[in-house]
């Protein structure tokens, strides 16, 4: 580990989960009856609302006298951590604060345990405006045609938010424009808004505010009191009261929508008199997910550009610049005169190494990263590296250099720039805090999170890593091999998850707030999905807790999943076709055909051969249809023995020649098939007209199935019934002169042909 070490009391203070040390009180048995409050941090303060002299020395319960009737046992499962030295994690309602947490606890000394927490209630609260977020998301996604269907994205955007009316705007920037490209609310109230204001407001463009656009790029949802307010000015007074009066409006909230860092647009959405907005974070997630809709990503060559002629600009950073020959003596060219601090010794004696080099001054331990620079050099990168120098009057100093390699056209070695700093009080501070905080780090080490301390540009300052199984490809070598601290964000992980943590880092310090984002990236060959919480120490640090949430997505995507297809054969179920049905029937698709497919003798299989065998039949049918249509078609089951089929943009031609594909199909399969045969009877309905239900075209396509089943299906049933009698005699049911059984499969048989006692 790095003599970088963390200051673990100052990262306990600031760590953004609440945090608190305790002191078990046994009874003479030896049982946990009891728990003091021997420290707390101001995280834990601010959750709790309780003040450090109201705990400090306080048994629990004192503190919540009520804790004993809560249904969790609070005071013997930390018992059971102190006794045994554990560390365990759970989630749990607490009675006496009507909150749910995320709670770590785990013991460095018998007796003793430490708690941190955090409160998830709100995620809770949540999990049902996350599933409507994702169903919007998917429907925005698969949203047909060349535009994304604004109206739709409006409409979602007025679910979530429970406002009266929403709109969204498209900025161009070059041209100082935005237009506005959909409202969703009362249609009758949007109608005569645009009677008052004498223009139609779908389409209307707007002079960008560039106040407004700098406010929205810092992040901001912009909230306003009224819609003259929200309008800066581009409505006039008395048509904004006006429109106030009519719509019945209320505040108003403006939230970007932008991606990579590039503002597409912003969301407008109009809350009812009296009502705040009240699920703003649900707000951010959609306005991502529509950034990520509407964005092409674009070239950064011009800011990298900038970046490298900033990195020439030396000579006015403080400290010592020089320039030297990339030669066997690194004969110095220019050095600046602050080198007389470090060294003792005039710059003058280190110009073509007139009385000395500077490699000479260089501790010997210390003169050996030779391998490094070249490294840099060869790959035209910046180093930094870090050593002492032996000053003139026997002291020791230690210096930070950060150099590069300046070369020709012809990538030949020019010479060498660099910056020399003395870090040497830095050293010191930071072994004088190695030594006085062993035992945060013994406490910091229980947490079974992932933490970490970045400096503002994103170095890595410390680490404490449980496991370093779930750390990137990259930063797992570098931790292994003792070499990530010191490191920057893009050097251990993916280029797109170090941007999005690089830009927390930056917000965390410039407003001194805790920023909470999630990310993913590959591990042990599948991707894992992490939650980072990010926490200003000061303007120059952060320090992150990282927890892996990939069990939590992946039964997020699974919940998803089973809401939308059906178990048994995979393809979609009965509510996703009817919401495709609804969709389409407003989309620009047609002629849209519609195939209603039922299996023949489904209920005769299930039981006569049971319902595994009748499982079986029903993932054969399936799997034909599924083989027959095309990537773009929609193949639902819709009942038992029901599937439906949508196929966009087709007319009766091609629909008749996938039904003729489908029955070839089916007499393939069944001529290769030795057990019971596969029967499908299938009704088609096209529908040109977008005035006529798509529900009626199905029950159409429903009524032609039932017709073609009454054509087959005696003499379908003869087959399956045929096949099923061969597969129970070579199964040797009938063997053995069982005429109970016999006479039994017969009935069953009878009953299915609708067979009465007298025929």
């Amino acid at each position: 580990m790095s003599d970088d070490y963390i200051n673990y009391s100052k990262l306990i203070k600031h760590m953004p989960d609440a945090f608190a040390y305790h002191q078990v009180i046994y009874d003479r048995q030896g049982n946990p009856t009891d728990y003091l409050f021997l420290e707390i941090n101001s995280a834990f303060e601010k959750l709790t609302g309780l003040k450090r002299d109201e705990v400090i020395g306080r048994r629990v319960t004192e503190v919540h006298p009520d804790i004993g009737e809560s249904s969790f046992d609070w005071i013997a499962a930390y018992g059971q951590v102190s006794k045994l030295g554990e560390s365990i994690r759970f989630e749990q309602y607490f009675e006496p604060a009507g909150r749910w947490y995320d709670v770590s606890a785990f013991s460095d000394t018998p007796g003793y345990f430490a708690v941190s927490f955090r409160e998830v209630t709100a995620q809770k609260n949540e999990n049902l405006a996350l599933n409507k977020l994702v169903k919007l998301a998917h429907d925005i996604l698969q949203s047909p045609g060349v535009e994304p269907d604004y109206q739709m994205i409006c409409q979602g955007l007025l679910e979530l938010s429970d406002a009266k009316f929403a709109a969204i705007n498209i900025y161009d920037l070059d041209k100082n424009k935005s237009v506005t490209k959909a409202i969703a609310g009362l249609s009758s109230t949007v109608r005569m808004a645009c009677k008052i204001l004498g223009y139609e407001l779908i389409g209307k463009e707007w002079e960008i505010i560039p106040d407004r656009v700098n406010a929205i790029k810092e992040g901001r949802m912009l909230q306003f009191k009224n819609l003259y307010d929200a309008a800066s000015g581009a409505i006039s007074k008395s048509n904004a009261a006006s429109l106030k009066r009519l719509s019945r409006t209320g505040n108003v909230y403006v939230i970007e929508v932008e991606h990579d860092g590039n503002i597409l647009g912003d969301m407008i959405m109009f809350m009812p008199r009296y009502k705040q907005l009240s699920n703003s974070k649900i707000i951010e997630l959609y306005a991502t997910q529509i950034g990520f809709a509407l964005m092409r990503r674009k070239a950064l060559d011009e800011l990298r550009e900038s970046h490298e002629q900033y990195q020439s600009l030396v000579d006015n950073i403080p400290g010592t610049s020089y320039r030297c020959l990339y030669d066997e003596h690194w004969t110095m060219i220019y050095m600046s005169s602050d080198v007389d601090n470090i060294t003792g010794y005039p710059s003058s004696d280190f110009i073509n190494n007139k009385v000395r080099s500077y490699a000479s001054v260089i501790c010997a331990d210390d003169n050996n990263n030779d391998d490094i620079i070249k490294a840099a050099i060869d790959s035209g990168e910046i180093w930094n590296i870090e050593y002492r120098v032996i000053h003139s009057n026997g002291g020791v100093r230690w210096v930070h250099e950060r150099g590069r390699g300046i070369t020709d056209e012809k990538g030949n070695v020019l010479y060498i720039d660099g910056l020399i700093l003395d870090i040497t009080e830095r050293k010191k501070a930071e072994q004088a805090l190695k030594e006085s905080e062993l035992k945060n780090r013994a406490l910091i080490g229980a947490i079974p999170d992932l933490l970490f301390r970045y400096s503002s540009e994103g170095f890595y300052l410390d680490a404490v890593i449980k496991d370093d199984e779930l750390l990137f490809e990259k930063g797992q070598k570098l931790y292994r091999n003792q070499e990530l601290i010191g490191k920057n964000l893009n050097d251990s992980l993916p280029e797109e998850v170090a941007t999005v943590i690089m830009k927390a880092i930056k917000k965390a310090v410039s407003s001194g707030e805790v920023q909470v984002l999630e990310y993913s990236f590959p591990v042990r060959n599948r991707n894992c999905y992490f939650e980072a919480r990010l926490a200003p120490i000061n303007t120059k640090e952060v320090v992150s807790i990282v927890r892996d949430i990939t069990e939590r997505k992946t039964y997020m995507a699974e919940l998803e999943f089973l809401s939308l297809h059906d178990q048994l054969t995979g393809l979609y179920n009965r509510h996703y076709f009817q919401n495709e049905l609804e969709r389409l029937g407003k989309a620009r698709n047609y002629p849209i055909a519609i195939i209603s497919a039922d299996l023949d003798g489904l209920k005769l299989i299930n039981d006569t051969l049971g319902h595994i065998e009748g499982d079986h039949y029903l993932q054969n049918g399936a799997d034909l249809l599924k083989r027959s249509v095309r990537s773009y078609d929609i193949l639902a089951r819709v009942g038992g023995d029901e599937f439906a089929i949508i196929l966009p943009e087709t007319d009766k031609a091609e629909a008749e020649d996938l039904v003729r594909r489908l029955q070839k199909q089916i007499e393939l399969f069944n001529a290769n098939n030795e057990r019971v045969p596969l029967s499908i009877s299938i009704g088609l309905s096209v529908n040109t007209d977008r005035n006529r239900s798509l529900e009626d075209v199905f029950k159409e396509a429903d009524n032609a199935m039932y017709k073609d089943k009454m054509k087959r299906g005696q003499a379908a049933r003869a087959a399956i019934i045929e096949s099923m009698a061969n597969i129970i005699t070579e199964n040797g049911e009938l063997a053995g002169g069982n005429h109970d059984q016999v006479k039994d499969l017969s009935a069953r048989f009878g009953r299915s042909l609708d067979i009465n006692d007298r025929k």
